[in-house]
């Protein structure tokens, strides 16, 4: 397995026909059009993006949040504790942001 991080900004190439469901080609097209999103997708040893974590920054009372907007495993997949793994590779790459910044 493999954990790709994509946003507005990043030159990936995720190739559409390598996502098994809507919701990953859905959250995709959503992190490439606006900024304040990102997400981690996760891919399978045969190059298919199998599931993601859709994530969203948020600004209150000049506090920034972020939002879990969707975490989503294919069906064929679940059970294997990946959405476990995916939620966690979230937020050590959110920490690596902030202390990046």
């Amino acid at each position: 397995m493999k954990y790709i991080y994509t946003s507005y900004s990043t030159k990936d190439n995720l190739d559409l026909k390598n996502f098994l469901s809507y919701h990953d080609s859905y959250s995709y097209s959503l992190i490439k059009r606006r900024k304040n999103y990102w997400g981690i997708f996760l891919e399978n040893d045969q190059k298919k993006i199998i599931g993601h974590c859709l994530v969203r920054y948020e600004v209150e009372d000049s506090t920034t949040f972020l939002l879990l907007a969707m975490v989503y495993i294919n069906q064929d997949y679940r059970g294997h504790k990946l959405c476990r793994n995916l939620i966690k590779e979230t937020i050590i790459k959110n920490q690596r942001k902030k202390k990046q910044t």
